[in-house]
């Protein structure tokens, strides 16, 4: 897997949280979903594991999405995208 991925939405398929592995340990194991500000659905549930940092996504140096706030459970970790 590469360091860098981002989550997209499950039904228009646009990338909205991007992921990027600080470091490798697979104590730490994730669960994460995100919102979809374009469509109103969300993406998939994404499995990784590592320590790691979150951005919203940028299309040549302009931001399309912004990671507004994280909620979690027991299970995930929801990223809260809107427009930018």
């Amino acid at each position: 897997m590469s360091n860098t991925f981002s989550i997209e939405c499950s039904s228009c398929l646009r990338p909205l949280v991007k992921i990027k592995k600080k470091e490798d340990d697979t104590s730490l194991n994730w669960k994460a979903k995100a919102n979809c500000p374009y469509c109103g659905d969300s993406s998939f549930l994404f499995d990784f594991s590592g320590k790691f940092e979150y951005s919203g996504i940028e299309d040549d140096g302009i931001p399309k999405t912004m990671v507004v706030d994280i909620d979690t459970d027991e299970e995930k970790i929801i990223f809260k995208v809107v427009k930018v």
